[in-house]
């Protein structure tokens, strides 16, 4: 009974429970019964499985929902959308049917043949360490951009693997073997961009200021010009921005960097010197002269002429032409004019608009500013030293020298002509110095010069333009020595009617004193014992300066103390300069002559 009374519950009572239990089951999750059903989940957007873009990790999930790839360089830092390379996967953005378990690829990835190593359908597993990614081929992205000289397309890809990291610029580009940098290697890139000695070491942003790694702009089929302002505000590239392949090489315009010159892109400059791809005449090895304009080199703007303003007298200092002197500046004769960069990208070279910088605040030139001048260059004229301002024992050049003056020297010495152009020729307000001198005169005193007044090339030439004024040595250049009346020398003659008085006094003093006998070469005036008995020889300038040094204040005084004669100082008598005709001179009160007092010319 029992038995069969419980079979018969049983198979009635089960039925409304199960009812019951459906009923929960598929209502629970509208009533938010929490741990009955799973609630339902739409997906309205990339990231809602994977991120858009998928998180870039070194291992699947780590972090925490990455995968192993590259997607984060290509759509955030470049901007690159999925359909780039998965196509249409979003069915019109709202049935996202790529979730099949494989991962989609387009046959042709951006254009022509590039594509992905695995295919275009392969299957998606969560184990990735990045091994088992494959590689893009035949993708402009990872190109040369384009061909040589800028007339085709592409030529050269790379195949970087998905999930490597980040690329140097060269993985993609190429670049000079010698090089570490990645600049490209095509056209004028290295010269540019390239580290090596005598270039530029530019970033990218210098002429492509909208472009480069990291910019939406990276390979987006343009090469986008725009070349910074601080090479020149209106600077620009005649291409301006353009598609790869199409057009060739262009030139850049108005640029600081090559002044009014417009230099095409791609010009092989490898073998010339750092800075004769500029200006000057294109060498490997060149002199001095050959930086500079002029001749067969040029400015910046292909110029030559020594009238133009940027040419001028370039040669003629760099080559020291007219032949007046051999040297200018120790470091190179550009030095003495401008500020010559360790590198050609330091501040001041190429950062700023014709005209060059012609001897800026912070220049230390050799000649220029010799005497204290402050050297400057205003409307095509210099105030320097070389041609007269501040020239010692001379009178001044009153007109600064115009640059592009092609006929201001002749190489020719002459007085009225070439030495005038910088000096009094002949100075005949300094003594020795009459006026009356011809060039033929100019070597008594100066015997570095020749007998027609040129220079020997050398030491003789260095010692035209040196801050000097330098004369011969010898004490009997000038005159006799001791000096005496009809010495036949030009410069002076000692005062008096007769040979006596200075033979008499030097003679007397060499053997009463015990002194060798006198050195035309060897001697000096400056404190020389035996002159300065008589004549004030403690300071150099003494000698040579149009006066006739007695010692003693006012040259009345005559000798020191221990030699007067009695109580009263001993007394020179006389007017220095004058003839013995108009006052006579004589020694008193001096011990050597006792109580007399003598005249200058009677001995």
């Amino acid at each position: 009974m029992n038995q069969k009374r419980g079979k018969k519950w049983g198979s009635r009572a089960v039925l409304p429970v199960l009812i019951l239990l459906t009923f929960i089951v598929v209502f629970a999750g509208g009533f938010g019964l929490v741990g009955i059903a799973e609630a339902q989940f739409t997906i309205g957007s990339c990231a809602d499985c994977h991120g858009n873009p998928p998180a870039d990790g070194s291992a699947r999930n780590t972090p925490a929902g990455a995968v192993v790839g590259s997607h984060v360089k290509h759509v955030t830092d470049q901007g690159i959308a999925c359909t780039f390379c998965h196509g249409d996967t979003t069915s019109g953005g709202t049935d996202y049917a790529h979730r099949n378990g494989n991962i989609e690829m387009l046959a042709t990835i951006h254009s022509g043949s590039g594509a992905y190593s695995k295919g275009t359908s392969f299957a998606q597993t969560n184990d990735l360490d990045g091994s088992g990614l494959g590689t893009c081929s035949n993708i402009y992205c990872h190109s040369n951009v384009q061909a040589t000289n800028g007339t085709a397309a592409a030529d050269t890809y790379a195949s970087p693997q998905w999930g490597s990291g980040t690329l140097a610029c060269d993985a993609c580009h190429g670049q000079d073997p010698d090089e570490t940098d990645g600049q490209p290697n095509s056209g004028s890139h290295n010269q540019h961009a390239g580290s090596q000695a005598g270039e530029l070491n530019y970033t990218c942003t210098v002429c492509h200021n909208n472009g480069g790694d990291g910019n939406s702009n990276h390979a987006n089929d343009t090469l986008n010009m725009d070349i910074d302002n601080t090479y020149g505000a209106t600077a620009a590239y005649s291409q301006g921005d353009h598609t790869p392949g199409s057009g060739g090489y262009g030139n850049c315009t108005t640029s600081y960097c090559h002044g009014s010159g417009s230099p095409a892109w791609g010009t092989d400059l490898s073998t010339y010197d750092t800075c004769t791809k500029c200006h000057g005449e294109n060498a490997a090895l060149p002199t001095e002269a050959q930086k500079a304009p002029g001749d067969a080199g040029t400015d910046t703007n292909g110029d030559s002429a020594a009238t133009d303003a940027q040419v001028g007298a370039h040669q003629a200092h760099m080559t020291l032409a007219s032949g007046y002197t051999d040297v200018l500046n120790a470091s190179g004769n550009c030095n003495e004019c401008h500020i010559v960069p360790s590198a050609v990208g330091d501040a001041g070279h190429i950062d700023s608009d014709l005209p060059a910088e012609v001897f800026p605040g912070t220049i230390n030139p050799d000649k220029a500013d010799l005497n204290s001048v402050v050297p400057s260059y205003s409307a095509g004229a210099c105030t320097v030293y070389c041609h007269g301002a501040d020239m010692p024992n001379s009178t001044d050049n009153a007109t600064p020298p115009v640059w592009t003056d092609t006929s201001l020297m002749t190489g020719t010495p002459d007085l009225a002509g070439d030495c005038s152009k910088c000096h009094e020729a002949p100075p005949a307000s300094l003594s020795p110095h009459t006026g009356s001198e011809t060039l033929s005169d100019c070597d008594t005193c100066h015997v570095h010069f020749n007998n027609d007044g040129t220079l020997t090339a050398g030491a003789n030439r260095a010692l035209h333009i040196n801050g000097v004024v330098d004369y011969s040595a010898d004490c009997d250049s000038c005159h006799a020595y001791p000096p005496f009346v009809g010495d036949g020398k030009t410069a002076i003659n000692p005062e008096g009617k007769s040979d006596g008085a200075h033979a008499k006094h030097v003679n007397h003093i060499i053997a009463v004193d015990g002194l060798a006998a006198l050195n035309a070469t060897s001697d000096t005036y400056q404190n020389h014992p035996v002159c300065g008995y008589c004549h004030d020889t403690t300071i150099a300038g003494n000698h040579r300066d149009n006066d006739v040094d007695m010692k003693g204040p006012q040259y009345t005084t005559l000798f020191d103390a221990a030699l007067k004669f009695g109580a009263s100082d001993a007394i020179y008598n006389g007017t220095v300069g004058s003839d013995h005709t108009a006052t006579l001179k004589t020694c008193s009160n001096i011990a050597c002559h006792f109580t007399t007092t003598p005249e200058w010319q009677s001995y």
